[in-house]
């Protein structure tokens, strides 16, 4: 399809501050050419898109369209493009800081400031709470404060000598962190058993679970030795909790134990979970560089069938001391285990496009409005509301499926096609969220959108 004739520059202006109102759909970005406007890079062919039914009152296509067309009318229009395929490679260099290797000193520059906004702002979230509410949970009602706020004060209005207080720590945990673990038969009474035992052994030690937990963290070369009730050969850790409908035995429960030891510690414990375990290297290689960020998934999958006694929350814990120090080292500050848990947490959630724990609802409507936006058919698989009908109508499981698969495409692509500017102003329309916490809730969007854009250069990498 021909470019109309009746496309002018105004016209392209127009298009251009559409595209800065709408955002531009992450299907439609351009890997060889930019148009390049007040710094900012566009895609001609999706330019083009825009511009075209401004001139000729169509609907907003690129169908048809050619790439280097596109280009080569912008760049009559006397606009700016920027060929991708012909810039050389950037180099690497060093700053100061030799721990610290990126492409461009303005990069790193422009990283530490995020990083050292995104710890900042934590702190204060945490000193506004705890002197103006009386303590460092009761931050806001919904979601991920309020559910961590919960699972607090039952650890601080109970005690653990009593077998069905931990009993009861445990059910609260699993459910709130959706663990899992309850849907095993038996697994939360052998665990519970399993830390009553090692309780006691510990006790009998002059020592205590809680200080055997700190230990650990600090140097996770002591499993055996601090979590082995003597009743086996397994240790907290390693051993295999409940069993299925059919009697199989199951497996660990490594994410729940963690959870449980970052209560029962004060938060000096790390997280172990799908999350942390995603967000980690990833963020690690951006710190250190591309060539050093390796996939933790894989490398717990692989140590483990290795090495009997490389566990995978020894391997985990000695992974998260290393960002952790990295990350103390990148910005000069101290980093505790919950602020960390709180950056890859709020992060990960991001990226994979879930906001229901950290948004209220309305904020939340809102979010998942303006993401489906610009999809004109009602009846569009990408629509949530016409899902059900579209499926009734198709009346077939694999188109059924592609819906379904089209739809969380969107949900997770919302830190790449929604602007930190349009995410700011959808959280803070008629917000239950307090001032300080919604300026964190924007540091964790501002380095989702950064982790987001460097993923696929880390996947290549690590394949």
């Amino acid at each position: 399809m021909a470019i109309p004739k009746g496309i002018t520059k105004d016209i392209v202006i127009k298009a251009l501050e559409y595209i800065d109102k709408y955002t531009e759909p992450k299907a439609n970005k351009s890997d060889k050419y930019h148009l390049i406007k007040d710094g900012k890079p566009y895609s001609p062919k999706y330019v083009i898109a825009v511009a075209r039914p401004l001139a000729t009152q169509e609907e907003i296509s690129t169908k048809g369209l050619n790439a280097i067309e596109a280009k080569t009318r912008l760049d009559k229009l006397g606009f700016e493009i920027q060929d991708k395929t012909k810039e050389p490679k950037p180099k690497r260099t060093t700053t100061n800081d030799s721990t610290i290797c990126s492409t461009d000193k303005n990069d790193i520059l422009a990283l530490k400031k995020v990083f050292t906004d995104v710890f900042d702002q934590i702190q204060k979230v945490e000193t506004i709470s705890s002197t103006e509410r009386g303590d460092d949970d009761s931050e806001d009602n919904y979601g991920y404060s309020h559910n961590k706020a919960i699972i607090r004060n039952v650890f601080d209005n109970t005690t653990d000598n009593n077998i069905l207080n931990i009993s009861t720590r445990l059910y609260l945990i699993d459910g709130m962190y959706s663990t899992q673990m309850s849907k095993r038969y038996y697994a939360i009474d052998d665990l519970t058993k399993k830390i009553w035992n090692i309780q006691n052994q510990l006790a009998d030690e002059a020592s205590s679970l809680e200080k055997a937990f700190v230990d650990f963290a600090e140097n996770p070369k002591d499993e055996l030795r601090l979590f082995n009730d003597g009743t086996d050969n397994c240790n907290l850790w390693s051993t295999h909790y409940g069993i299925g409908k059919d009697g199989e035995e199951k497996g660990m429960a490594i994410s729940l134990i963690s959870k449980y030891a970052y209560f029962e510690t004060g938060y000096r414990f790390p997280i172990y979970d799908t999350i942390a375990c995603e967000v980690m290297p990833q963020l690690k290689a951006m710190i250190k560089g591309l060539e050093e960020g390796k996939s933790l998934d894989k490398e717990l999958k692989n140590l483990n069938k290795k090495s009997k006694d490389a566990s995978p929350i020894t391997v985990f814990i000695t992974q998260i001391n290393s960002l952790k120090k990295d990350i103390e080292d990148f910005i000069q500050k101290e980093v505790s285990y919950d602020h960390l848990d709180r950056l890859l947490w709020f992060v990960g959630k991001m990226i994979r496009g879930n906001f229901s724990l950290i948004l209220p609802k309305n904020e939340y409507q809102y979010l998942i409005q303006k993401a489906f936006d610009g999809n004109p058919c009602e009846k569009c698989p990408h629509n949530p509301k016409a899902r059900n009908s579209c499926k009734a109508k198709e009346g077939s499981q694999i188109k059924a499926k592609k819906c379904n698969k089209e739809r969380d495409n969107v949900f997770e692509g919302i830190v790449t096609t929604i602007n930190s500017k349009v995410f700011s102003d959808i959280i803070s329309q008629d917000s239950l969220v307090s001032d300080s916490r919604l300026d964190l809730l924007k540091k964790f969007y501002e380095l989702a959108m950064r982790l987001a854009k460097y993923k696929p250069q880390l996947e290549s990498k690590t394949e």
